[in-house]
């Protein structure tokens, strides 16, 4: 998750660089990262018992605590934020689409 972001958030940038970046991708950044500590490859989340392309179980159990409203509360902002991402870039290629 954290490879696809460092290349998606340059070039959301990009795509509106006549606006101001949102506070939103810091925020993005911040949970990325702390996901990214203790689920470098996005599997423990997602399945019970997985294991890394070395043979080492992947899994959540040295997390003694997940603050489950403050994560809701973060991953809502994600989310939100990518969905208006989604909307806006489907507005653009719209855009695009009804110009040619």
């Amino acid at each position: 998750m954290e490879a696809l972001w460092k290349e998606c958030k340059p070039l959301l940038i990009r795509v509106w660089k006549d606006q101001k970046p949102p506070e939103d991708m810091q925020l993005i950044d911040h949970v990325i990262s702390e996901i990214h500590l203790v689920d470098a490859q996005s599997h423990a989340f997602r399945y019970w018992e997985s294991t890394d392309k070395q043979g080492r179980k992947e899994n959540l159990e040295n997390i003694k605590y997940i603050n489950i409203r403050h994560f809701r509360d973060h991953m809502s902002t994600v989310t939100n934020f990518l969905d208006g991402v989604s909307s806006g870039l489907g507005s653009l290629l719209d855009g695009i689409h009804d110009e040619r």
